[in-house]
């Protein structure tokens, strides 16, 4: 576990001042050949592009790796296998404070190749640390509902919770006694990104399936403005629909009336704003930052406005207009 820059991890006080949140990804990857383990991904959206997570691993790829650094790509996955490093989840256990630890930060969680078992075992940590915000952030919110949603989850996390209490708490002198969690847990915020708005529409509809849960969007790199109140949308059988993500309403399409509501899912509670960093960012244009802050002040959800991008100048970007200088998060 390490501590980090990202703003949105941080733990804000009244006077301005924080604490720095952590990562941790301890799902690692090993390539076939070496003895090292490193972390791997596939891209899957133009969000990906500049993706820092695979700059790192390419500059410290390991040598002795059959394969030169494939990229975050198909052949990089199948060129070595995932494995977990109990040591990391141990130092999330060791965590007495409270805190924001983002989960994975240098992949994608929740990509297929990644074992529903191996998630099980970060579930339960997470349960057992309900002192922790735990943050989720995926592109593929449809493996993450498929995840909480596929029968008996909540007695395997808490089977794997027993494990870890048993097997690996050996050496934590202050183990916190165990009480059966809620499912999905309270303590975890569960999230997907979203670049424009063709993403926003394919994944927050699945997202907002996830219940009773804290959910948020990364709109970062934000390369499009996004309409989150009233997203076009297409069931199934072909008949269309609208679907405001900030209150989780859906309504039949061309109508906004409540009487129009059709039925009810989870809200975005949080939406996270920025533009790219690094040497080729893309464009983000301020209006695009500020359409959805109002949606956000509209229906009453959180709003983080992290940087403006590396296009606007040094320091990627970070000195944002006085009216987009928001650090919200959900209340409760």
């Amino acid at each position: 576990m390490n501590r980090t820059s990202i703003e949105w991890t941080r733990t804000y006080n009244e006077d301005g001042t924080f604490s720095a949140g952590y990562t941790v990804n301890p799902i690692r990857f090993r390539p076939f050949g070496s003895e090292r383990t490193t972390t791997m991904c596939q891209k899957i959206s133009p969000g990906c592009h500049a993706c820092y997570a695979e700059t790192i691993v390419r500059r410290f790829w390991p040598k002795d790796a059959n394969e030169k650094f494939p990229g975050y790509t198909a052949q990089g996955i199948a060129s070595g296998e995932f494995v977990l490093d109990e040591k990391q989840l141990l130092s999330v256990l060791k965590m007495k404070k409270p805190c924001k630890i983002f989960w994975g930060d240098m992949t994608d969680l929740f990509q297929d190749s990644i074992p529903f078992k191996m998630l099980d075992k970060c579930f339960a940590v997470c349960a057992l640390t309900p002192h922790i915000t735990h943050m989720f952030l995926t592109k593929r919110p449809e493996r993450m509902l498929e995840y909480f949603t596929r029968g008996a989850t909540k007695g395997e996390v808490i089977q794997g919770a027993f494990e870890i209490h048993r097997d690996i708490l050996k050496g934590v002198k202050d183990a916190r006694l165990w009480t059966e969690p809620e499912w999905p847990l309270p303590s975890v915020w569960y999230g997907t990104s979203c670049e424009n708005q063709k993403y926003a529409e394919q994944r927050i509809p699945i997202l907002c399936k996830i219940p009773n849960a804290t959910l948020f969007i990364s709109a970062e790199p934000l390369l499009s403005g996004i309409e989150l109140e009233r997203m076009r949308l297409v069931r199934p059988n072909g008949n269309g629909y609208e679907f405001n993500a900030l209150t989780g309403e859906q309504y039949f399409a061309g109508c906004g009336s409540v009487s129009s509501q059709t039925f009810q899912v989870n809200k975005i509670s949080l939406v996270i704003i920025g533009g790219e960093s690094g040497k080729n960012a893309r464009f983000m244009d301020p209006e695009w930052m500020r359409s959805l802050r109002d949606q956000c002040k509209r229906w009453g959800a959180a709003c983080f406005c992290k940087q403006m991008g590396s296009v606007y100048g040094e320091n990627k970007g970070k000195n944002l207009p006085d009216d987009l200088n928001i650090r919200e998060f959900p209340k409760g």
